[in-house]
């Protein structure tokens, strides 16, 4: 970790606590310290107290702190220099500062401004930083601080101006890397356009249906997500153009954005670059992806040289990693075909979760074959589909939506045999409706959160 991700926010507040004679003869040494901390466990935000016994982190968690600093009386109190709060290293017995929370604490006089804390790093523009000098007794918070990997103990210290320390008892804080997660997210479509977007007139035109009474039927919200149903919204493909969201474009930033990622790259439709690069400094160590079926290695006609495949390269060269795969229609087929045929990576990479949404091929023969008549059929014929049905053995969890309900049988999905959790929103949904879906953008992201934490949890151990 670098020194400037030491602090990514830090607010230090000193309150104020005035300490009676009687107390003051109940002091036996000049200065005592105490400190408490929570640490904040990722993506559940879960709170988890610090003590003597240990409590393993991840150096992409943050904790808060709160110490108390008590001298015997307003003389002693003068003598402190800095009160910092420490880091040690695992197998070391010194320890190392990671941020003031005051300097030189000394009653100002009456007129004289609050005095200003001088944090080790500077702390970002959305700190807020504010110093109340108390003589004899003053209390100090920190939150959000990032402590680096292979630390195993803090604690406060108080350095006199003479150069001594006085310091509180440690909280056992065992500080790891994170596990290396990789989420993989890829759309269908055609290549037939440099740009993939599409000029459709409206949602019928683009083939975008729901049935709102076979919806509730399925206890599914018949929504769509609302800034993705325009039709400027309908047509945009091109993964590059910062002016639209795409459709799955949209569930990779809604990761982002819920903190279950910390870097986000798309892909361009030709497949020759990446691009619309975005960070999130308080998401969990995942990078995602997001591109299309031809980013697959597997599509052997429309092929790109920047490929999911080379990303899961370099995933596995960096030693052991993690993938969540989350496919729509021909880049569910992909992944697929990847996982359940062509996987290079041995156990080397675990697949975690397996997502999808209507995986289908127009490449082969159909898989399956439904006794719903076909929507618009006027001789109540049966709809065939080129569905996946098969993911293989490998991924810990498949998260499935699918229908069946086209015409067209590349534009139907198929029961999935591996599937842990499968949606049939068969009628309530079309093809290309199940991806403009908030029920399916939701469960997708919940599944997400949950495979994080499963993977995360089991690395504790």
């Amino acid at each position: 970790m670098t020194a400037s991700r030491v602090v990514t926010a830090a607010v230090v507040v000193l309150a104020v606590t005035l300490v009676t004679p009687a107390a003051r003869a109940q002091v036996t040494a000049d200065v005592s310290v105490e400190l408490r901390g929570t640490a904040l466990r990722a993506p559940q935000n879960e709170a988890r107290r610090l003590g003597t016994t240990k409590t393993v982190l991840f150096d992409d968690e943050r904790v808060d702190v709160e110490g108390t600093v008590r001298a015997a009386s307003p003389a002693a109190f003068a003598t402190i220099a800095t009160v910092m709060l420490q880091r040690r290293d695992a197998g070391s017995t010194t320890f190392t500062d990671v941020l003031a929370l005051h300097d030189a604490p000394t009653a100002p006089a009456a007129s004289s401004p609050p005095a200003a804390s001088s944090p080790l790093r500077k702390p970002d523009a959305a700190a807020k930083l504010r110093t109340i000098v108390s003589p004899v007794s003053s209390t100090y918070t920190a939150q959000r601080v990032v402590l680096p990997a292979n630390t195993d103990a803090i604690r406060l210290a108080v350095r006199r101006k003479n150069g001594s320390v006085e310091a509180s008892p440690i909280l056992r804080a065992e500080v790891r890397r994170p596990p290396r997660v990789l989420t993989l997210v890829a759309m269908g479509g055609s290549c037939t356009d440099p740009d993939a977007n599409t000029t459709f007139k409206d949602l019928a035109d683009a083939r975008i249906v729901r049935d709102i009474s076979v919806c509730e039927q399925k206890s599914v919200p018949a929504t769509f997500l609302g800034d993705l149903t325009p039709m400027a919204s309908v047509n945009c493909n091109d993964l590059c153009n910062a002016g639209c969201t795409n459709f799955i474009e949209h569930l990779a930033v809604r990761l982002l954005n819920m903190n279950l990622a910390n870097e986000l790259q798309a892909i361009n439709n030709p497949g020759t670059e990446f691009c619309q690069h975005r960070t999130n400094t308080g998401g969990v160590t995942n990078k995602v992806v997001v591109g299309k079926w031809r980013n697959t290695e597997e599509e052997g006609v429309c092929g790109t040289n920047v490929t999911f495949n080379k990303q899961i390269d370099a995933l596995r060269d960096g030693g052991n990693g993690h993938v969540i795969l989350i496919g729509q229609s021909q880049g569910g087929a992909k992944f697929a075909d990847m996982v359940r045929d062509h996987w290079r990576w041995a156990d080397a990479v675990n697949v975690d979760l397996f997502v999808s949404w209507d995986a289908s091929s127009f490449t082969g023969l159909p898989t399956f074959s439904s006794n719903t008549p076909c929507r618009g059929s006027l001789l109540g014929e049966p709809c065939t589909s080129m569905g996946t049905r098969s993911v293989g053995s490998r991924p810990k969890k498949v998260l499935h939506f699918f229908q069946y309900h086209d015409p067209i049988p590349f534009q139907n999905g198929a029961p999935i045999q591996q599937a842990t959790e499968a949606h049939d929103l068969n009628v309530c949904f079309s093809h290309n409706g199940i991806a403009r879906s908030q029920f399916v953008h939701h469960k997708t992201a919940d599944a997400v959160a949950a495979a994080l934490r499963a993977l995360r949890d089991a690395h504790r151990q």
